[in-house]
């Protein structure tokens, strides 16, 4: 019986996400007529750029554990964690901005 294994390549789909989020960011910002689609765009290229941002070094990080049985020192773990403030700050940022001016 042979098994038959599967690879997800990460890069490539981490690269996607940022795409998709900087095309909604561009999309917004280029949007004249209509304010509120103006900031549902906007709002939304943030909150997917803000969670990529975290996603990012954590895959990597992920990956270098299994494969190479890294153990994570403090420079690792304060990469996420400044990684993960910051995409906590976008997220933030972009569901105002996707609420739109109060």
């Amino acid at each position: 019986m042979q098994e038959q294994m599967f690879v997800i390549p990460i890069p490539p789909l981490l690269a996607l996400g940022f795409l998709i989020g900087i095309i909604l960011l561009v999309l917004g910002y280029r949007e004249e007529s209509d304010l509120t689609r103006r900031h549902h765009l906007m709002g939304s290229g943030v909150v997917v750029i803000g969670i990529m941002i975290p996603i990012t070094p954590l895959s990597w990080y992920g990956y270098w554990i299994v494969t190479r049985g890294l153990v994570l020192g403090l420079v690792e773990i304060v990469i996420i964690a400044v990684a993960l403030i910051v995409g906590i700050l976008l997220v933030y940022k972009g569901v105002k901005t996707y609420s739109g001016p109060q």
